[in-house]
């Protein structure tokens, strides 16, 4: 039975994985890790997140644009006030 429920555990925990750390289901990856220890089974290793295995979104450069142009603005309000 400790081997049958070893194999079941197993996709739990690369479920909790997700994208690798820190993009992590923490508390399915903790709970995971946890019962694989108490049935002695093998941590698999947990893998660094790299960027750059992810396609990046068509939309993404028109929103970190849109942020820059509303944190100038914001700035900009800001030091106006701070002169009156």
């Amino acid at each position: 039975m400790a081997v049958f429920a070893k194999c079941k555990k197993k996709p739990r925990f690369r479920r909790g994985l997700a994208d690798d750390e820190p993009y992590v289901h923490r508390y399915e990856l903790d709970k995971a890790t946890a019962l694989l220890k108490e049935l002695g089974a093998q941590i698999p290793d947990l893998l660094p997140y790299d960027p750059a295995t992810y396609e990046k979104f068509p939309w993404k450069d028109k929103v970190v644009a849109a942020i820059d142009k509303l944190r100038a603005e914001n700035e900009a309000e800001k030091a106006s006030e701070a002169e009156e």
